[in-house]
């Protein structure tokens, strides 16, 4: 559906037609996010006569836990030691031996069933008890609200808000974290084990949406992120987390699971993430921008916000820039002096000059400065590769890299600067496909 995240399938079979209607609830009512998570479908026969089948055999905690399933006429209840879940329908639904959901119905012209598979409810209500036509109406609403504020109008509008509305879908409403991706191990490419789990929420990836919904006039996801991340872990400056689960906690320890299979039999099936516990500078740089932007429009800086967040920050690349790290990349073994993550040391020190002269607070600009300029010199001279005449990955490497595209856009050197302009022709040339 136009400009919302609701799903709407039209069946067109030998003169018969049927529209399939999929959403998850959402509004700008408190009482919303207070609700388990549903997923409604409604399903309309428009014309003539069509058969389909209900399927669903669910499984908990990654496929090792069969649930005990009860039926209670329209209605199928799915428990386990630690999940819940219930599927409520129109229809009097029926069990197989093996204890699967499994349900053949037919439709006729005007017919309507509705379905809604609720998880964390331990017990089942009536399908009509969770209204679904007012859902829909709310949660059309809230969707088309929200577009209407957005403030773009350039070229592939239509893609540009398809795209916003996929990132929006990223942010968990009662915090306002934002997660990388909603589910795990999607193959990074088929012929490595890139498989991994990026269900938690980077301060890096983070910045990077907020900077999306910056850019479209969105200011608002901006404030609530940095609110979620304050409360969440008061220790920003010197103890900062790569990521955090929805729930601001910290991320659980990596594990293969090896009876399951991915994304077209892709192995292995991961579930937490090792890259917790890296450490990766270039996230300082990447909460400071975000604090810039912020502050230029929804959040103010105290003088309690200056000197527990910004100072601390600030000064921890001061000390630790020179520092070996795994990048923007994350890659597992040595330590490297990546180049990408000293461009934004650089970057976090200028948002930091900004926002103290935007806020009042100027003693420490002159610190801040003069790192600066020892990064632009270390960047310029142990970061440019000769031989491939542009910025490389790492010091002492000719490998390129394309997070360095990223140097015009956060202020280290001009657009139109010949080492940029050679850099992007280099990227393109030998990394684009």
């Amino acid at each position: 559906m136009k400009n919302t995240n609701i799903l709407v399938t039209e069946f067109d079979v030998n003169g018969s037609k049927v529209i399939l209607t999929d959403f998850m609830p959402c509004s700008s009512s408190r009482d919303a996010w207070a609700a388990p998570p549903e997923i409604h479908r409604m399903l309309n026969c428009v014309e003539g006569h069509a058969k389909f089948l209900i399927d669903l055999n669910p499984r908990f905690d990654y496929g090792r836990v069969e649930p005990e399933v009860k039926l209670d006429g329209a209605n199928a209840v799915f428990k386990g030691p630690r999940d819940e879940m219930v599927l409520a329908s129109t229809l009097r639904l029926k069990r197989t031996k093996s204890g699967k959901v499994r349900q053949e119905f037919e439709m006729w012209s005007g017919d309507r069933e509705e379905f809604v598979l609720s998880y964390g409810e331990a017990y089942p209500r009536q399908v009509e008890a969770y209204n679904s036509t007012e859902q829909l109406r709310r949660t059309e609403l809230f969707w088309r609200s929200w577009v209407k504020r957005l403030k773009y109008h350039g070229r592939w509008r239509s893609e540009v808000i398809r795209s916003a509305l996929t990132l929006k879908l990223l942010v968990y409403g009662p915090t306002g974290a934002i997660v990388a991706a909603p589910t795990t191990s999607l193959p990074e490419s088929y012929v490595r084990d890139g498989n991994w789990d990026y269900r938690y929420s980077w301060i890096r990836d983070s910045a990077h949406s907020l900077w999306a919904f910056h850019l479209l006039g969105d200011t608002s996801e901006a404030a609530r992120y940095l609110r979620w991340l304050i409360e969440t872990d008061p220790a920003l400056d010197l103890n900062l987390r790569l990521m955090y689960n929805i729930q601001g906690q910290p991320v659980v320890e990596e594990q293969k699971l090896s009876h399951l299979e991915g994304y077209r039999g892709r192995r292995p099936v991961r579930v937490g993430n090792a890259a917790a516990h890296q450490f990766q500078m270039d996230a300082y740089g990447y909460l400071l921008d975000a604090l810039f932007f912020s502050t230029k429009k929804e959040v103010s800086v105290s003088g309690e916000m200056y000197y527990r967040f910004v100072k601390p920050l600030a000064g921890f690349i001061v000390d630790h820039w020179q520092e070996p790290g795994n990048g923007i990349w994350e890659l597992r073994g040595k330590k490297q002096h990546y180049v990408e993550t000293k461009a934004w040391c650089y970057a976090g020190l200028e948002r930091a000059v900004s926002i103290a002269r935007i806020s009042g607070h100027k003693r420490d600009v002159s610190t801040w400065k003069e790192t600066m300029k020892a990064i632009k010199r270390e960047i310029l001279s142990k970061g440019w590769s000769q031989r491939k005449r542009a910025f490389r990955m790492r010091y002492g490497s000719d490998d390129l890299d394309s997070a360095n595209l990223m140097m015009p856009l956060i202020g280290f050197l001009r657009p139109r600067d010949p080492r940029v302009v050679s850099t992007v022709d280099a990227i393109t040339k030998e990394l684009a496909q």
